[in-house]
């Protein structure tokens, strides 16, 4: 059986379920065919070129081919992708690899290697839109990203993209994101204290492994692809202060900001240079031509949430061109 989905800019037709929006039929953009291919298991893995952790590695097939392997060794599951940049996902995998842990592998680090291969620009970050304003956070891995978004979409902020932001430049060198999935990966104890407090109603849980809960915002379902949304500001969370009581943002200068901004392409640090190019590139571009600011957050996710009405209403206000006085 096979399944249609949409995501990044690519229509897929899948014979494993993804964690996707799902398409009643192809769409005039770029086709992706995922299949199983049992001869991915026959050959020798002879080590990689790159890691992204313990159990995910990458070897590099050729220029235009890349493979993918997800390796637990306590338990022997293994999965294989190969990820080729004409278009084609094969994936094969053993020793009782769960296949909702194989749809997520494909979805959240599949999908954005051949977005990498086809000479695009990544960052690590979230993208949310607010008063036709779009501001994409970067930051650490643990800084936040995805607890903000949650806070601000629900202040009224809507989701652009969260873990996987996809570039796209434009004629005029500004630089937007391609509408990702609707998902946001939270720590288990704070999607049960979420829930304690019922500040998310109209999300559904999903599962994504030990240590993170997915939630699903629930977004209208269009006829047509919605458009990529113009970066027209730049937020880098850095480290909160203990006891800190409400949030702050400070504009950064812009060799300061195309440092910030430089250090937050996706897999930047691993990835070999011919691809982090472009994502350099566009972080510095992005860093020239929008605020970037410093924002740090209020300690504790209840000031978090109650201050996000407030913060959300300041970081527009923020991006507003300041009127020249009259004397």
């Amino acid at each position: 059986m096979l399944f249609c989905y949409t995501a990044f800019d690519f229509d897929i037709q899948s014979d494993l379920a993804l964690p996707a929006q799902q398409s009643a039929g192809v769409r005039k953009r770029p086709m992706l065919a995922i299949r199983e291919d049992k001869t991915l298991g026959e050959r020798p893995w002879t080590g990689f070129d790159f890691r992204m952790s313990n159990y995910l590695e990458f070897s590099i097939l050729s220029s235009e081919r890349w493979l993918l392997r997800c390796y637990d060794e306590a338990s022997g599951r293994e999965a294989l992708l190969e990820i080729d940049a004409a278009g084609f996902l094969r994936w094969f995998c053993r020793g009782g690899y769960l296949e909702g842990d194989l749809s997520r592998l494909i979805v959240y680090q599949g999908l954005p290697a051949l977005v990498l291969l086809r000479g695009s620009a990544v960052l690590h970050g979230a993208m949310f839109e607010h008063n036709d304003v779009g501001f994409a956070i970067v930051g650490a891995s643990g800084r936040g990203k995805s607890t903000t978004t949650a806070a601000l979409l629900c202040a009224g902020a809507g989701l652009v993209a969260e873990e996987t932001l996809v570039l796209r430049e434009s004629t005029k060198g500004t630089w937007s994101v391609l509408p990702g999935l609707p998902h946001l990966a939270l720590s288990r104890s704070l999607a049960a204290r979420m829930v304690e407090r019922e500040i998310l109603p109209e999300w559904e849980r999903e599962h994504a492994g030990e240590e993170k809960v997915r939630w699903r915002w629930h977004t209208e379902q269009s006829a047509s692809p919605r458009p990529p949304a113009p970066i027209q500001a730049l937020l880098v969370l850095e480290p909160r202060e203990p006891q800190q009581r409400t949030w702050s943002a400070t504009r950064l200068a812009i060799p300061n900001a195309i440092h910030a901004a430089g250090q937050h392409g996706y897999w930047s640090a691993q990835l070999p240079a011919q691809y982090r190019a472009v994502s350099y590139r566009a972080a510095l571009q992005i860093a020239s031509s929008v605020p970037v600011f410093r924002l740090t957050l209020p300690d504790g996710v209840e000031r978090l949430f109650d201050q996000a009405p407030a913060l959300l209403h300041s970081l527009v206000e923020l991006t507003q061109p300041v009127e020249a006085s009259h004397g």
